[in-house]
């Protein structure tokens, strides 16, 4: 008789977890990604692509962890312009420069990364050859972070209070 309790007390503790991790997905995680949904969209628009570049892809990409909206360009400027104006255009939107490099080791001229952050968003900026080496793809990845709730005030939040 004591066992069997046991496990019903199990049971019930594991429905009502169940029933607890799904209303804190749809009160708290679920209206973030909407959030950042609508913010990231807000964001990709305001980000001025190159004058005559032709968009060859889009997507927007959502699980329960990111958000991803993506744009790809083909355009016959040179790589500096195309460096040069993105820098400009996404410091133009408020988005801090974190890293300016290579996607290619050795490190090749003509392959270019650019990372920017604002908030709790990511920009990266691929400037890449294409495949005739007489044009340049840009991409450009805009990323959403989810950022957890937690379910009841850290410790931490009530140290070093005077």
């Amino acid at each position: 008789m004591q066992k069997e309790k046991v496990i019903l007390s199990v049971i019930v503790l594991c429905v009502l977890g169940m029933l607890g991790i799904t209303i804190y997905n749809t009160l708290f995680l679920a209206p973030q990604i909407l959030k950042a949904e609508e913010t990231l969209q807000k964001e990709s628009y305001r980000i001025t692509i190159f004058p005559n570049a032709a968009l060859t892809d889009l997507k927007i990409i959502k699980n329960n962890n990111s958000l991803l909206i993506s744009r790809v360009y083909n355009t016959n400027q040179t790589w500096n312009t195309l460096h040069d104006f993105y820098v400009k255009e996404a410091k133009r939107n408020e988005w801090t420069l974190v890293m300016d490099g290579t996607i290619s080791k050795p490190a090749e001229e003509n392959k270019d990364l650019l990372v920017f952050h604002k908030n709790d968003y990511e920009l990266t900026i691929t400037i890449n050859t294409t495949k005739d080496n007489h044009t340049f793809q840009v991409d450009l990845f805009w990323s959403g972070f989810k950022k957890k709730q937690p379910l009841w005030p850290s410790p931490l939040l009530f140290e070093n209070r005077h």
